[in-house]
């Protein structure tokens, strides 16, 4: 059981997880110029970025609680079969949401991750709860039209 949720534990914590510190945000400002190496990075926005430098730029010119949820290209970063076996079915209950590509909020990274097991297309857009995009009122009344509702 122990080893169980080392497992789970682990496995939920992300690349970095912390914000760039102000040292890296010293050497790293809008005129840093990044080597053109292709290093993905996913952060925790759901973007992916060309590599570290990139990142750690956009992170200290948002002023932001941005931080690195892992290496590698957002669309590309998957439980591989084996973590998915090591995955139990129990995640503990702890709401930190993860958005996914389906637009739900999954309640922390662990159950976002057998999600991702169970559903192959399901890819990372970022931490935190995913917004929902309201319609407007032109777009309410034109439904209403179409269902000829007056």
């Amino acid at each position: 059981m122990l080893v169980l949720l080392t497992v789970v534990l682990a496995f939920m914590m992300p690349a970095s997880g912390q914000p760039p510190t102000k040292e890296e945000c010293a050497k790293h400002g809008p005129n840093t110029t990044c080597h053109r190496n292709i290093a993905f990075v996913c952060g925790s926005d759901g973007q992916s970025y060309d590599n570290h430098c990139e990142f750690l730029i956009a992170a200290c010119a948002s002023n932001s609680h941005l931080s690195l949820h892992a290496r590698g290209h957002c669309d590309d970063i998957r439980p591989t079969t084996d973590e998915c076996d090591r995955i139990g079915p129990l995640c503990p209950r702890i709401y930190i949401p993860v958005c996914g590509s389906d637009g739900r909020n999954h309640g922390n990274s662990c159950e976002f991750q057998i999600r991702q097991c169970k559903d192959p297309t399901l890819r990372y857009r970022g931490n935190g709860e995913c917004e929902v995009k309201r319609p407007t009122k032109d777009e309410c009344n034109r439904g209403r039209h179409l269902k000829g509702l007056h």
